[in-house]
Parts: structure tokens; sequence; C-alpha cells
């Protein structure tokens, strides 16, 4: 912030967007003079809308990435179930 400062005329002014987050950034900011513009977090549609390209490859990636966790859970519960029973009982001494 101070070398954005020393950077810039003093007619000019410098504009924080703060989106809610947590680390203290429009609070610094605001101590140091910026102005300080409550946007609040970025609604997933508008992601979706301003990154088109990357969408489907999103899409994509993620069914490639849970898809086989999902049919594992879904086919095979009742024998998940039946190894944690098993291994939840006492060894035999």
């Amino acid at each position: 912030m101070k070398s954005l400062q020393e950077q810039v005329n003093p007619t000019d002014e410098i504009i924080v967007v703060d989106d809610e987050s947590t680390d203290r950034t429009a609070e610094i900011a605001a101590k140091r003079g910026a102005r300080i513009v409550n946007a609040g977090p970025l609604p997933a549609p508008l992601f979706f809308l301003w990154n088109t390209p990357m969408v489907g490859m999103m899409i994509l990636y993620a069914l490639a990435a849970n898809l086989p966790c999902i049919f594992s859970l879904r086919y095979n519960r009742a024998r998940i179930l039946r190894l944690l029973d098993r291994r939840s009982e006492p060894l035999p001494q």
C-alpha cells in the first residue's frame, strides 16, 4: 500500500474492493486512506459466465475425479460397511 501511494499523484484515489475476505486487507487499506468498496462474495453463476471457455473442462474434470468414488461407494456400500464392522472388533489375543 505504501509503495502504491508513492506511485500515484495526490489527486489520484486508491480504491480497494472488499470481497469479505478474512485477511484484513480492507481494514489495512482504510487506515492508509484508500476508499473501500464492498462487493461481497462473487456469486457462482458470474464465475461461470466470466470463464465460459473453461466451464466445460472444469465440469469434465470434476466428473472424472469424482465418479469413480461415487460409483464405488454406491455399489460397494454393503461390502465397505461389513469391512468397517469387522475392523472395529477387538483383535483376538
